[in-house]
């Protein structure tokens, strides 16, 4: 029960199926914000109106100083990402239509939401380990241990023959390395 305990604590903070999700959501949400960028950049170069130029070179500023190539921690650009759909939603409406980005920024938007749920439950999971439980759990697997050896000891110390419990000692020390 004590290794059954540990292996659970054990396997929480590691990788996850979310930490996948959440890796893939991030990955696309960079492609939707690559594509968006070679929109604007193809459009303020392609410009045939100085209306659809103003358009693209205003998006194209905004979108730069949000930085979000630099950022590595997907935390911090999950909040860039999900800023840049809210903002030009509600400020540069007008020019993502003209620019024809609308389905890119609403994708983008979605993407963001999603992984924001992903990680929402995931910290859920690492913040439901108690404190210092797999230090608990690895001291009450110890003290299991410690009970096997001296309950073989003792059995073997009252024993006429001591050769008799080589074998259990051999598997009982086994097990004390694989686990150990």
């Amino acid at each position: 029960q004590a290794l059954q305990q540990e292996n659970v604590y054990d396997s929480l903070p590691g990788k996850s199926v979310l930490t996948g999700k959440i890796n893939r959501a991030c990955s696309l949400c960079g492609s939707v914000y690559n594509a968006m960028k070679a929109i604007v950049t193809y459009k303020r170069r392609m410009a045939d109106t100085d209306e659809l130029k103003d358009a693209a070179a205003k998006m194209e500023n905004f979108m730069k100083t949000y930085g979000i190539t630099r950022v590595k921690r997907y935390i911090r650009r999950l909040s860039l990402f999900k800023s840049l759909a809210d903002d030009i939603l509600k400020n540069y409406s007008a020019e993502m239509e003209l620019l024809g980005i609308g389905e890119e920024v609403a994708h983008l938007k979605r993407l963001s939401a999603d992984m924001q749920a992903f990680i929402a439950v995931r910290t859920a999971e690492t913040q439901g380990i108690p404190r210092r439980a797999m230090q608990q759990a690895r001291q009450r697997v110890d003290a299991c241990y410690k009970k096997i050896v001296g309950s073989i000891n003792a059995y073997a110390f009252l024993s006429e023959d001591q050769r008799e419990f080589s074998d259990i000692i051999h598997f009982a020390n086994a097990q004390i390395r694989r686990y150990r």
